[in-house]
């Protein structure tokens, strides 16, 4: 044993050189000093992620992921940049345009997913981790991803702009590696810390977007408040996920667990979040909120539908009062009812055009209604809209409508197992629900409930499939519920029968 303990440090040393050496070439191809320290803190990555608990490690990653700003939606509209923004800049942007590496197309929060994902695999390949329970939602995913690889390569066959083409398909593939990889580390006693994280970070960027609105748009920098409908924002338009999400458990934890504390506790949560949701301005939100809502009434048992009863009656006449009075006011307090009504009459000027493009869309799915056109085409502009490719060069590429998107891209044959996905992952969530046997697990189903229902909102109203935020949120919680899913028999046929 003595000579391997003595050429240890030598290893060590000649470890050491080689970095050096690979940090001060980079140095020297780049002309950025910051990249030599690329190297080091690849070292320390790994160095903490072989030591440390890989769950903990992934839900630290899933928090840093959802607590930054996505640099690619432009948060604040471009008028200020917050300490999440500079953050974000390292997570959703590629080390091309933030170290200055050439050819570096993998983004922050890519490179540390799959650092983590080949530590976790050295960690387990000489481990028996097989299980006899089915995995229906991890399936799914896969047929997903394999379905949404194949239009890529279908598209690029068809002569498809694959530079575009990659902007399409970057963050549903974002979405099936975090639920392909998660689900092999996750456990049962992450639920508390995965719900915990989502809250959190719910928490920081409202409060983060609150005081910018307070000091900056609603002190008249952009010009007065506008209604539901209109363009401005706070933070993202992908917060509306976040949010929906956090106000959810929060709904759902008051309802269940009526005590002082947790009312001393949640009551403020939900209007401090609430009251950020409104000045963000995004009328998905609202729509989402309410369907997220309605979904829980439903899959929760008759205890909590029957609390739901009595709320509701005594609700009824105070939202009537609300209702009536907010009807016809363009005043902030009223937005979320302007919302839900500019929402149903389509009369404003941004719903009108969505008609427009909505109906685009049909037609590029009636010319190839069962392949689609693959990705990397844009739609068919049957009635012309006004051009802004100027300012957003791929924004016949990207439609808000990505369900009808879809539809044309894949066409019946290949955009069905992918929107099958997201019902096998409704129905994994309302069976599992009422199967948990800790409150941190059914908190996490609620908020995959959630979080699923304000993202086929977003799908549809709101360019939900170019959401990173939303694809982290989504895989992250779709391979927590596979995992709760399995450890609680969700699946086990024998039981079913019995």
């Amino acid at each position: 044993m003595a000579p391997v303990t003595q050429d240890r440090p030598v290893a060590y040393l000649a470890l050491v050189a080689v970095f050096a050496v690979v940090s001060v070439a980079l140095v020297l191809v780049t002309g950025n000093v910051f990249i030599g320290f690329v190297p080091a803190v690849l070292i320390i990555l790994v160095a903490m992620a072989s030591r440390a608990r890989l769950d903990t490690l992934m839900v630290v990653l899933f928090f840093a992921a959802i607590v930054v700003d996505n640099i690619g939606e432009r948060p604040g509209m471009g008028l200020f940049d917050s300490p999440l923004t500079q953050a974000g800049r390292f997570m959703y942007d590629t080390f091309e345009k933030t170290l200055g590496l050439p050819g570096g197309k993998l983004m922050g929060v890519e490179a540390i997913l799959l650092v983590f994902a080949g530590v976790g695999w050295l960690r387990v390949k000489n481990r028996t981790t097989a299980t006899t329970s089915r995995d229906p939602l991890i399936t799914a995913a896969f047929i997903a991803l394999l379905m949404w690889l194949f239009l890529e390569v279908w598209g690029a066959a068809r002569g498809g702009d694959t530079r575009l083409s990659l902007l399409q398909i970057r963050p549903f593939i974002t979405l099936c590696a975090f639920a392909l990889i998660m689900v092999h580390v996750f456990s049962t006693r992450t639920a508390t810390s995965l719900v915990l994280a989502i809250l959190g970070a719910a928490l920081i960027r409202s409060l983060v977007g609150i005081f910018y609105w307070a000091t900056i748009f609603h002190s008249g920098v952009i010009g007065p408040y506008q209604g539901a409908g209109s363009g401005n924002y706070v933070m993202t338009h992908s917060d509306s996920i976040l949010m929906c999400t956090a106000l959810l458990v929060a709904i759902y934890t008051m309802i269940t667990r009526p005590r002082l504390r947790v009312l001393a506790l949640f009551v403020p949560y939900t209007l401090i979040v609430f009251f950020f949701v409104v000045v963000n301005n995004r009328r998905i939100a609202f729509v989402g909120l309410a369907l997220g809502c309605i979904a829980l009434y439903f899959v929760v048992d008759r205890v909590v539908r029957r609390r739901i009863h009595l709320l509701g009656i005594a609700a009824v006449p105070v939202a009537l009062l609300y209702v009536a009075a907010a009807w016809n006011s363009n005043a902030s307090w009223a937005s979320p009812v302007q919302s839900l009504r500019t929402v149903s009459e389509g009369s404003d000027g941004s719903s009108q055009s969505r008609v427009i493009e909505n109906y685009n869309l049909v037609a590029t799915y009636r010319q190839n209604p069962v392949l689609g056109s693959g990705f990397g085409h844009e739609y068919v502009e049957a009635v012309h809209m006004p051009d802004i490719s100027h300012v957003f060069e791929a924004y016949r590429f990207v439609p808000h409508n990505s369900v009808l998107g879809l539809m044309g891209i894949g066409g019946i044959l290949f955009s069905t197992p992918i929107w099958l996905f997201f019902a096998v992952f409704a129905f994994t969530i309302a069976r599992t629900l009422l199967r948990c046997e800790r409150p941190g697990e059914r908190l996490l189903c609620v908020a995959a409930l959630g979080c699923m229902t304000c993202y086929l909102a977003q799908c549809f109203g709101d360019m939900g499939l170019q959401s990173l935020l939303g694809s982290v949120l989504m895989g992250a919680l779709c391979a927590h519920v596979s995992v709760l899913a399995r450890v609680r028999g969700t699946f086990d046929l024998e039981e079913t029968a019995a």
